[in-house]
């Protein structure tokens, strides 16, 4: 209940809402919902143990020999991988990273920055700097790329460098992934499919 003066005299003024003014637009407060009563759940009755079988018979389909002869070959051996150099970043002009093992750059390779790795390389950007892939001498290393203007590409002992003749390195419409690898003594640039 609210009481408001009207010049000396006291209006009562009974269950009327208080105004909130916003920012948009007046609204008309509520009050706040009474609480809400929820029943018990009703009580169930005890479930009754049930009595399971001391033993049961599983069919077999292979003789103890057959299982033995089995787990006793040898599991095929996994070669140990190479390790891998994940990078988060943009190499620029005068950085190098040399790496044993494959390297993964998830950014650009600028001009005048260079990747050197005795396993694969990865350039998830633009490749415009020099990378050696198979620094150690491994003819299986590979240059993975979504853009492929290289200054100077190397695998193994086997080099391109940039120059008219090699179409992939220029500005070009190749789109897609690209591959550099050996095959025999030369360097191959393909679209990865």
């Amino acid at each position: 209940m609210r009481r408001e003066k009207d010049g000396g005299d006291e209006i009562k003024v009974a269950d009327v809402p208080e105004t909130v003014i916003s920012p948009t637009r007046a609204e008309i407060a509520e009050p706040a919902p009474a609480p809400v009563a929820y029943a018990p759940l009703p009580q169930q009755a005890p479930v009754e143990p049930q009595k399971v079988e001391d033993s049961f018979e599983v069919p077999n389909d292979h003789s103890i020999e057959e299982v033995q002869e089995e787990s006793s070959q040898e599991a095929p051996r996994i070669e140990d991988e190479e390790p891998t150099l994940y990078l988060r970043k943009t190499l620029r002009s005068g950085q190098k990273v040399v790496f044993a093992g494959n390297v993964v750059l998830l950014g650009d390779l600028n001009p005048g920055a260079q990747i050197e790795a005795d396993g694969d390389i990865i350039v998830m950007g633009q490749l415009r700097g020099t990378v050696h892939a198979g620094a150690e001498g491994d003819r299986n290393s590979t240059v993975i790329t979504s853009s492929m203007q290289a200054t100077q590409l190397r695998i193994a002992d086997h080099f391109l460098t940039t120059n008219k003749k090699n179409s992939f390195f220029k500005k070009s419409t190749q789109t897609g992934t690209l591959r550099a690898r050996l095959d025999g003594d030369s360097v191959v640039v393909e679209a990865l499919r």
